[in-house]
């Protein structure tokens, strides 16, 4: 077979880092090569993760993650221009200052960033380290592979960086295998979080994941109650879903109450106005839809009588003026009145 290229299809082309072949052709996945290249194709105009999506096929959660793998390998860089903490940075080199005073004794092999261990030094761990070796085992059973050397890389910088135990990282391995995330970015990506937050326990790992679950559990019931596009909630979704099931103790049927109210005063859905409406039900003791009609029933009979009393009001002003008016005494001489 003797195949070339047609260059007749060459009329638009555009660049890709050769790095991405000579190092990551064999590391990344293919959701992850198609969000790189169509990202380098369209890499003229402000990307969104839910414009990839849609121009794949493809769900943003899926997205993030591909587009995190390439920010943690310094393909891609991160909302703030920076090269992201998995990247290779370059580090100004400073002339070493003269003195008289003996130098100091040199400071421990600790890298000035945390940047991922290289095969040849992932190879000197196992066979120094128990743990990191058991590590790498039985994360290859959990996810019922081999794992490749880019991703016995990040199972290690996991847990030399991010300080993550052992028991944790599998913990997380094994949730994400159950829910179809096994792949190293999201695993990556959810143990730089954890390690923020100070789960550094198999206890609070479980505690961890149960809120994880919740939080899908009750976004699946809004999905399904607001006839929303099935897709993973946003952090600020998130937030919201915790905070109306978990914080204040509310109902789907709640919810759906303050959904409609939304729709009937905006003409769309707005968490932040159905946010408002659920504080302020909260805050006034109302849990269950009949204390919501029973307000509204309330609210509707006080403005019938603030209404009432009002023209009520008018009516006897009217009356007054009318009785004083036609009193005999103010009656108009040429009426015959008394003067």
């Amino acid at each position: 077979m003797n195949i070339k290229l047609n260059f007749s299809q060459f009329g638009s082309i555009f660049a890709v880092p050769s790095v991405v072949v000579d190092k990551h052709i064999k590391l990344a996945g293919s959701v992850q090569l198609k969000v790189l290249l169509w990202f380098l194709r369209n890499s003229q105009s402000d990307i969104k993760p839910e414009d990839i999506s849609k121009a794949l096929g493809i769900p943003a959660a899926d997205i993030t993650d591909a587009l995190q793998y390439w920010i943690q390998n310094g393909i891609l860089l991160d909302s703030d221009g920076l090269e992201a903490q998995g990247a290779p940075q370059e580090v100004e080199k400073k002339e070493p200052v003269k003195t008289t005073e003996p130098a100091p004794p040199p400071p421990p092999a600790i890298r000035p960033t945390p940047q991922k261990p290289t095969p040849a030094e992932v190879a000197k761990l196992v066979a120094e380290n128990p743990e990191i070796s058991f590590l790498l085992n039985e994360s290859q059973l959990l996810l019922e592979r081999p794992i490749s050397p880019g991703e016995a890389q990040t199972l290690v910088h996991i847990y030399l960086y991010y300080g993550m135990p052992t028991p944790v990282i599998l913990t997380l391995i094994k949730y994400a295998q159950s829910i179809g995330k096994a792949n190293m970015a999201y695993i990556e990506r959810v143990s730089y979080d954890w390690s923020k937050e100070g789960i550094d326990t198999p206890e609070k790992a479980e505690r961890k994941l149960e809120q994880f679950q919740s939080t899908q559990k009750h976004w699946y019931q809004l999905v399904s109650a607001f006839s929303l596009e099935k897709r993973s909630p946003s952090p600020r979704e998130q937030q919201y879903v915790n905070r109306w099931f978990e914080e204040w103790g509310f109902s789907i049927d709640m919810i759906r109450k303050a959904y409609e109210h939304c729709v009937d005063n905006t003409g769309k859905l707005s968490f932040n106005y159905m946010n408002k409406v659920l504080e302020k039900w909260h805050k006034s003791g109302i849990k269950t839809p009949k204390d919501v009609d029973q307000q509204q029933k309330q609210f509707e009979e006080s403005k019938k009588k603030k209404t009432t009393d009002k023209k009520a009001s008018y009516d006897l002003d009217e009356f007054k003026r009318s009785m004083l008016y036609d009193t005999p005494v103010y009656k108009r001489r040429d009426k015959g009145g008394i003067q």
